[in-house]
């Protein structure tokens, strides 16, 4: 749907916007960067199967030239962020119980 989609372009962009603001990735391509926070959005929201997470993962990282074993670290960097953006989310998803 276009929320799943506005949602997981959201969570994508607020991890790729973490990792240009902090000098550990200074060395990361971007391409690697942007790969992982998508993979990290598309996983942490439930939007596909693992079986389709994968084969969308393989194909991506074949076309920027890219190991997906290799961003294990990124990945694993950017889900407390992933983790914190789907809160904001969900918090706002909520009524205002005000």
């Amino acid at each position: 749907s276009k929320q799943e989609r506005e949602t997981i372009f959201d969570v994508a962009k607020l991890q790729t916007e973490v990792a240009v603001n902090d000098y550990k990735f200074i060395s990361t391509r971007a391409s690697t960067v942007a790969y992982c926070s998508l993979i990290n959005a598309l996983e942490s929201l439930g939007a596909l199967d693992e079986s389709s997470l994968s084969r969308i993962g393989v194909v991506l990282a074949r076309v920027i030239d890219l190991d997906p074993i290799s961003t294990a670290d990124v990945q694993g960097y950017l889900s407390p962020v992933q983790r914190l953006t789907l809160w904001g989310l969900l918090q706002r998803s909520l009524p205002d119980r005000s």
